[in-house]
């Protein structure tokens, strides 16, 4: 004996579904959106690190500019 859904049936299954990919595709887009402020927060520290580098160099080579004066 051949089995049938009804109609209402489908529609339910089909929103639960529609429903459970929907709160996936939030869940993802939040994890992008913190994942893409944790990358912008390296970016910035990496580049404070740079300038601290970059002038600790310069004033290493002032030193010595003013020793061998």
């Amino acid at each position: 004996m051949k089995k049938t859904i009804s109609l209402k049936k489908l529609f339910t299954l089909l929103l639960v579904a529609g429903a459970v990919l929907a709160t996936f595709f939030v869940a993802a887009l939040y994890q992008v959106s913190r994942t893409q402020a944790e990358l912008v927060n390296a970016n910035e520290m990496r580049y404070r690190s740079y300038l601290l580098a970059d002038e600790l160099r310069q004033s290493s080579d002032d030193l010595t500019r003013l020793a061998r004066t």
